[in-house]
């Protein structure tokens, strides 16, 4: 991605203004062109008091409650996100694989596609089959565990060593979970497993054992939680390398820390309504582990890009004239540019849709919706209405011209500059 963009830059600054300067007003020709230029014009003009009614503060501060609130509750469901890997729900509802998982499910329980292993270790462990039972029923009462199969499960072959080793070092047991074993609540299961075993451990007995989950659902578990960790840095780190991006665009300090909390709470009801579809509205079991983030650092950095081409002309205009009319006097003009370039990125991120596999239709879910809250809320009626109630603390400073020199006459009466 990052290749794309350094190559889109290099072609953009060089390819294309070449051809235009080959090509001229050619270049533009269409035969609609007359008509849509005057339609463009005409929808510039009667957008323009709209945009200063946006500037003015009596009407600003409302609108800026209205679209914080809305955006607040927008991303109340992400307060209940559970992130998951889930290959099999993932796939196709008629592929093979998942209707032969979902024949299993239903004739067993969900987690017999993977049981769970939890090995535990210490000299004689084998032996000590009254705590090891104790240990067995415990682990088949905890929250989301269907059933428990261990040493003191009967009717267990003989000379296998399914649940013990040969030495007698290891004793082993089988949890067969009541959810799908990579999907969001098994996954938060073997993490609550991980964080109760020294407690029951403690209480059948086995104090000083060496306890290991192991299988798909652990494996599950690691990747969840190594991807929350890693990824949540790296969004702290694209929110601060913005930061400064804009910091050095706009040579000011509260307008980019205001404008970059409005790219959050637009990331924010995003994930809200993501949430909201897919967990609550067709019941999946938590988003796949990475789309939350990925869609996250990519609207952070196209947040930034409209905060360029939305505000920037207006912090150019302010240097001559207050904000509030810089901005009423830009923000038809920019307006119209972002909401067009939103649409054709929400038309592009939509088409993932077409890949039959939940994680990039939650993807395109993500993408589409969040470039057009951006566009057509966050930077045409928010980031205005913001900059317009702060417009006293936020403005660039005016470019104030040199005072003329004051002529000199001297006691001769020659006049000296």
């Amino acid at each position: 991605m990052a290749l794309a963009i350094l190559i889109g830059m290099v072609v953009a600054v060089t390819l294309v203004p070449a051809l235009l300067a080959i090509l001229g007003s050619k270049a533009f020709w269409s035969p609609l062109r007359r008509a849509n230029v005057d339609r463009s014009e005409a929808a510039t003009a009667g957008g323009r008091w709209w945009a200063r009614l946006l500037t003015r503060r009596w009407f600003a501060f409302p609108m800026l409650l209205l679209c914080v609130g809305g955006l607040v509750l927008a991303a109340l469901p992400l307060r209940h996100i559970a992130l998951g890997v889930s290959f099999v729900d993932a796939l196709p509802a008629n592929n093979s694989t998942r209707v032969a998982a979902n024949a299993a499910e239903t004739g067993f329980v969900r987690g017999i596609l993977s049981p769970t292993e939890l090995l535990i270790e210490g000299t004689g462990v084998a032996q000590r089959r009254d705590e090891l039972a104790r240990l067995q029923q415990a682990l088949a009462r905890e929250p989301g565990v269907a059933v428990a199969l261990g040493p003191s499960s009967a009717n267990l072959p003989d000379g296998l060593n399914v649940f013990q080793s040969r030495d007698g070092g290891a004793s082993r047991f089988l949890l067969v979970l009541a959810d799908e074993p990579l999907g969001a609540h098994a996954v938060d299961t073997v993490r609550r497993l991980q964080h109760d075993l020294p407690g029951l451990l403690h209480a059948a007995g086995l104090d000083g054992m060496q306890s290991s989950l192991g299988g798909d659902t652990a494996i599950a578990r690691v990747i969840v939680d190594q991807t929350v960790h890693d990824l949540g840095r790296i969004a702290l780190a694209a929110l601060v390398a913005n930061l400064l991006f804009l910091m050095l665009f706009l040579r000011a300090l509260v307008a980019p820390i205001a404008l970059l909390g409005c790219s959050v709470l637009a990331i924010g009801a995003t994930l809200g309504l993501t949430t909201w579809l897919f967990q609550g509205v067709l019941g999946g079991d938590g988003l796949t582990f990475y789309v939350p983030f990925a869609a996250s650092v990519l609207l952070v950095a196209l947040g930034s890009d409209y905060n360029i081409f939305g505000i920037g002309p207006a912090w150019r205009e302010a240097r001559a004239r207050p904000l509030r009319e810089a901005l009423a006097l830009t923000l038809p003009h920019s307006a119209r540019a972002i909401r067009t370039a939103a649409f054709t990125l929400a038309v592009s991120f939509g088409l993932l849709l077409i890949v039959p596999l939940r994680p990039f239709r939650e993807l395109a879910f993500a993408l589409s919706v969040g470039v057009l809250i951006d566009a057509f809320i966050v930077r045409s009626l928010l980031a205005p209405a913001l900059l317009s109630v702060m417009s006293s603390r936020t403005g660039p400073a005016p470019d104030v011209p040199e005072p003329a020199p004051v002529p000199q006459v001297t006691s001769s009466g020659e006049v000296r500059p």
